[in-house]
């Protein structure tokens, strides 16, 4: 084989290798910016999540305290008016 033809393959070649590194370089930056953007979204989601929660909590609470407040006052009144009421076992008021 003759010279020029060697030094033209091992040029060839390092073409097509200095291409598929290039290649490889800009897919794995694709890649990383893609799963950045995906944790970005997860994390995100996560503290829409959290703070939802808390509301959540914080409405149940509160909805807990008028309801044991509205059922002492309840109470309250009945007894002002003499109203008996037939207790069931399963009742969770006292």
């Amino acid at each position: 084989m003759p010279p020029e033809v060697g030094s033209e393959l091992a040029m060839l070649l390092g073409g097509v290798v200095a291409g598929v590194l290039a290649l490889s370089r800009l897919i794995i930056g694709q890649q990383r910016a893609l799963v950045d953007q995906f944790v970005r979204f997860v994390e995100t989601s996560s503290r829409h999540l959290d703070e939802s929660q808390k509301e959540v909590a914080s409405a149940i609470r509160a909805l807990s305290e008028g309801t044991r407040e509205n059922t002492t006052l309840l109470r309250h009144l009945a007894e002002q008016l003499g109203v008996r009421f037939r207790r069931e076992e399963s009742d969770p008021w006292p």
